[in-house]
């Protein structure tokens, strides 16, 4: 095993995601990352869709592992177990420990070999982290232990011990799901306001219907509202609200019946709300009904004069 053509492997492909999120702040295509990049002649590929642990045939060691996309109405299929805010439990390929693509992440965990975490969003796009350590391999649970890692100079970085190995680890679990969970529900939307219509994605966040707390407040697009950053914060304008029962029935009806806009929400001054991707993305009867037993009065837009 060379561990030097490893470790410049790895640099080169650091760079070259690096270089895609300049490109794509906020995901990465797939398409681009298993074209991957050229080294020495070689055209060396960052993923690929037949497998959630990838490594290239240049390589002896894995180069880096993937979660599957979800779908728009149910939570990620994660077979990842997140332990803390830095770590998550990654599972082998299949049943046997010395599968080829096992062997691969043991031998990242033996030599010490960052990896790139790949969060898939949606189909064909993903979140990138790096570098990312194999910090325990466990054959018997047919798992790995994986810890995000960050610079040396990061001010967010943490310090931590695992098995007599030093690590300086980054805070992630929280923000990677807030960003997946946004990118799902923009883009259901049409990257715009359901309320206004305003049509600039760096101006919008994806909205909980049910509150992520809750036991039914679930990550997921059904569950989601692309709304203006200056609707969801009322307290620096005047906002003028709609009556929750007629305001849930419209909504509910109108996704109910296919037609896919909220249809103005029952607001005092009609505003249509940009179509969802489809009928089945809107909000469910199920997440109205919580929602509104839970508060007296939804916003819906903000007033002319605020």
């Amino acid at each position: 095993m060379d561990i030097e053509w490893e470790q410049r492997v790895r640099s080169a492909a650091f760079e070259f995601v690096r270089g895609l999120q300049q490109q794509h702040p906020d995901l990465l295509p797939a398409s681009v990352l298993r074209h991957g990049f050229e080294l020495d002649g070689q055209r060396i590929g960052v993923m690929s869709y037949a497998s959630g642990i990838w490594k290239p045939r240049h390589l002896d060691a894995a180069l880096s592992v993937m979660t599957t996309p979800p779908k728009s109405d149910e939570p990620p299929p994660y077979i990842d177990e997140w332990m803390d805010e830095a770590r998550v439990s990654y599972a082998y390929r299949g049943d046997d420990p010395e599968l080829h693509d096992n062997r691969a992440m043991r031998l990242a965990w033996e030599h010490h070999l960052p990896v790139i975490y790949l969060h898939g969003v949606a189909k064909g796009l993903y979140i990138a982290e790096f570098p990312v350590y194999v910090s325990r391999d466990r054959p018997s649970d047919l798992r790995v232990d994986l810890v995000i890692g960050t610079t040396p100079d990061d001010p967010a970085g943490i310090n931590v011990e695992i098995d007599d190995r030093q690590y300086r680890v980054r805070p992630t679990r929280t923000r990677l799901h807030q960003h997946s969970f946004r990118m799902r529900v923009l883009r259901a939307y049409g990257e715009r306001c359901a309320m206004c219509s305003l049509g600039h994605a760096t101006l919008l966040d994806g909205a909980h219907i049910v509150p992520d707390g809750e036991p039914t407040g679930l990550p997921v697009v059904p569950n989601g509202l692309a709304l203006a950053r200056s609707i969801m914060r009322p307290t620096t304008s005047t906002l003028s609200v709609c009556d929750q029962t007629s305001g849930l029935r419209s909504m509910r009806n109108s996704w109910m019946s296919g037609m896919g806009r909220c249809s103005v929400m029952a607001c005092r001054t009609c505003m249509a709300c940009p179509s969802v991707s489809s009928p089945d993305a809107g909000p469910t009867g199920q997440t109205l009904a919580a929602w509104s037993g839970a508060i007296p009065s939804f916003v819906v837009r903000r007033s002319v004069d605020g």
